[in-house]
């Protein structure tokens, strides 16, 4: 027997396993990049309206215990309306869990889903048109009551700080529901947060500050040309010894850096890099999505007392001009920068309106005089026709000032969304 005969049999290796399929998406939902656009707008949406259908929820339990007036039917009685705004409530968040799993997406899965985002825009819907009806009677019953009372006192309010101490919570509290729900989402794509606009950005507090600056010295120019053109006047201080001037100029400054940041963040945070990323085509899907998003940014505005068309043209345009900056430096922080001392200097410093609006507690007392066209009237500075050439100045300023700061910043999804790196 030879010497290779006593030696034990060569083992024969196993077989390596087959690589797994991938998992099932369902296509109506998800695209070669993760969720498609659409239904993360629309659960975008319907999550800000957890907060809407939350406040229904707690008066419909308060109508329970204390009812009121009955119902105007049994479509809108409180019993109904609560479970509705709960179901309402367990729908959206059920469907974002289905969305945000990374396992297998079956048809069936698809199907409940679907479901459960129709039947919450049909209940929010119902919701809208219950409060419509409400805030339309409301308005009936204080018009009588004002046509057998006496008019109004024109007094001015007095200045306990109450304006601006209840613009900070209620600005705040308007950002961080913005802030929590884009983290959701980011959670339900498999996303990094700071890609919707407050990340990878190593310069952001230069940004900012040179945005506050920019902002300020912007809207004093504007200040400037209708003051020399006569379009405004100013009639002495309303606020009177450092003490409060620095508290209310403070508290008003907190106040619209928090405006800044709410709608700065919801407008050109997580809708702007979303519906960009569903386009496409790069610079030309992003710019795209800028204009759509600013149109409705100057539509907003048209809620304002005293707004004019140039008023919200001018609105909107300058919303496209912080889409530019967005562009260069890839993140919100000198959008957000500008609009903070933009509103603050109108509506502190310089005493004018903003938007339609005149604050308490303000340093200046100013007043538009001269043709509306030129002094922008009960609107403020942003309805005059001069507005539209400092904003034609301020992105010059953004393109001179910003383009390299593209090179500079880590985050390269927000303009180019295709680029972004899920979790």
């Amino acid at each position: 027997m030879s010497e290779n005969d006593s030696l034990p049999p060569q083992e024969i290796p196993p077989a390596l396993p087959e690589a797994l399929p991938a998992p099932e998406r369902s296509p109506l939902f998800f695209g070669p990049n993760g969720l498609r656009a659409g239904w993360g707008i629309l659960l975008f949406a319907l999550m800000l309206g957890t907060i809407f259908i939350g406040g229904s929820a707690f008066v419909q339990i308060q109508h329970l215990g204390h009812p009121a007036s009955p119902p105007p039917s049994a479509l809108f009685s409180p019993a109904l309306q609560l479970a509705e705004d709960i179901f309402y409530i367990l729908a959206v968040v059920f469907a974002a869990i289905l969305l945000g799993r990374s396992g297998v997406f079956s048809a069936g899965k698809a199907a409940l889903t679907g479901i459960l985002l129709l039947a919450s825009v049909l209940i929010i819907t119902l919701g809208i048109v219950h409060v419509t009806q409400l805030q339309k009677q409301a308005a009936a019953a204080k018009g009588q009551a004002q046509t057998k009372n006496s008019p109004p006192s024109s007094a001015a309010a007095p200045n306990s700080k109450s304006q601006e101490l209840r613009a900070i919570a209620s600005e705040a509290l308007t950002f961080g529901a913005v802030l929590l729900i884009t983290w959701i989402m980011s959670r339900v794509e498999h996303r990094r947060f700071g890609e919707y606009g407050f990340g990878g950005n190593r310069r952001r507090w230069p940004q900012l500050a040179q945005g506050l600056l920019s902002g300020f010295a912007a809207l004093s120019l504007l200040i400037a040309g209708l003051y020399f053109g006569h379009w405004i006047t100013f009639n002495g201080l309303l606020l009177h010894g450092a003490g409060p001037i620095l508290s209310n100029g403070i508290l008003w400054l907190i106040a619209f850096i928090f405006v800044g940041f709410f709608e700065e963040f919801f407008f050109r945070g997580y809708l702007q890099y979303t519906l960009a990323r569903g386009i496409g085509f790069g610079a030309i899907g992003f710019f795209a999505a800028a204009a759509l998003f600013n149109f409705s940014f100057g539509f907003v505005h048209g809620g304002n007392p005293g707004e004019s068309p140039i008023g919200l043209f001018t609105a909107g345009l300058i919303g496209f001009v912080f889409c530019i900056s967005l562009w260069y430096t890839r993140s919100l922080w000198w959008a957000v920068g500008f609009h903070a001392t933009w509103d603050w200097g109108e509506s502190f410093f310089y005493g004018t309106a903003d938007s339609g609006g005149v604050s308490q507690g303000r340093l200046l007392d100013s007043h538009p005089q001269g043709k509306l066209l030129l002094s922008g009237g009960a609107t403020g500075p942003e309805g005059s026709a001069l507005c539209l050439g400092i904003i034609v100045l301020v992105a010059i300023w953004v393109w001179f000032s910003l383009r390299k700061e593209r090179a500079k910043s880590t985050n390269q999804s927000l303009v180019n969304p295709l680029e972004s790196n899920p979790l």
